[in-house]
């Protein structure tokens, strides 16, 4: 398969970010002290190497381009969303051609003008990693 950086699917992205996951989830426990794992095994009950993730998408366009409402359709769209970032919450549509997806594991904003608000993503990030140590 030679896919480029244009047109990725979600099926293929979803395989992209598990290995990405299980990597990092070795390097992590590789770098932190004997104490931080402990601690990281008292907040995750134990389960420290399965801990939820969260995906932070930023794509230029997604295709089929539709309203966002219209990803949450309980059908195949919503279906290959959740591949990437869980159970989907909520979808809003950015500007006419912006879209942001939030699920229970991911956050997927798509349109010409994402580079342009990294201060909204910022404060969207702070918000859900607080919300992961809760």
């Amino acid at each position: 398969m030679d896919h480029g950086a244009d047109n990725v699917s979600l099926d293929l992205l979803s395989r992209l970010m598990m290995d990405v996951q299980n990597d990092s989830t070795r390097i992590i426990d590789s770098l932190v002290s004997e104490y931080q794992r402990s601690m990281l095994d008292v907040v995750f009950y134990g389960d420290r190497s399965s801990r939820d993730k969260f995906n932070v998408i930023l794509s230029e366009m997604i295709n089929p381009k539709m309203s966002a409402e219209l990803y949450l359709d309980a059908g195949e769209h919503e279906s290959e969303l959740k591949q990437v970032l869980g159970d989907t919450y909520s979808a809003h549509n950015l500007s006419d051609d912006d879209v942001m997806i939030v699920g229970r594991n991911g956050i997927l904003i798509s349109g010409d003008e994402s580079p342009g608000n990294r201060d909204i993503y910022k404060t969207l990030f702070k918000s859900r990693t607080r919300l992961l140590t809760i």
